[in-house]
This record gives structure tokens, C-alpha cells and sequence, in this order.
């Protein structure tokens, strides 16, 4: 299957309150959306992030929450770590 998606703003706490997010803090929206991520997507899926990846994550190294989301099949564009 072909997904898409955009603005998960792995690590981005102020995106919490600009997009009214239901979470308390980036690392709880963080493990949410990779359980969510995780639930969807196959092995065999194809998946475009066309933006706003992460942002100032506190992680080393940078989006570090993708070492556990199913999706390291395909390398990343680094236009996706454009900003």
C-alpha cells in the first residue's frame, strides 16, 4: 500500500499546543505516534513524509524515535531534514 503523511514533528513540544495536540510533552506524542505508525504500517508498505519530520528533537542522534517505527525499508530523502 502507498501512504502519506506529513507534520509529525518528532520532538517538537510547542507543536502540542499550536496544533492542539493531546498529549502532555513531545516524548509522550512521540511514542503515540510511533505506536500509532507502527499499528498501520506493513513491512511491504511504501510511505512519503512530504514534510515536517521532526524538529529540534532532543534525541541522539536526530528523530532517533524512527529506530523503532516500521518503516527503515527505504532510506530517507534529506529533504525530509531540510529545516
Amino acid at each position: 500500500m502507498i501512504l502519506y503523511t506529513s507534520d509529525l514533528h518528532f520532538g517538537h513540544s510547542n507543536v502540542i499546543r499550536f496544533d492542539h495536540r493531546p498529549f502532555a510533552d513531545a516524548d509522550e506524542m512521540d511514542h503515540v505516534l510511533i505506536e500509532l505508525w507502527n499499528d498501520r504500517v506493513q513491512a511491504d508498505d511504501t510511505v512519503y513524509i512530504v514534510g515536517d519530520l521532526c524538529y529540534r528533537s532532543v534525541h541522539p542522534p536526530l528523530c532517533e524515535p524512527f529506530c523503532y517505527a516500521n518503516f527503515l525499508n527505504n532510506p530517507l530523502s534529506s529533504q525530509t531534514f531540510g529545516r
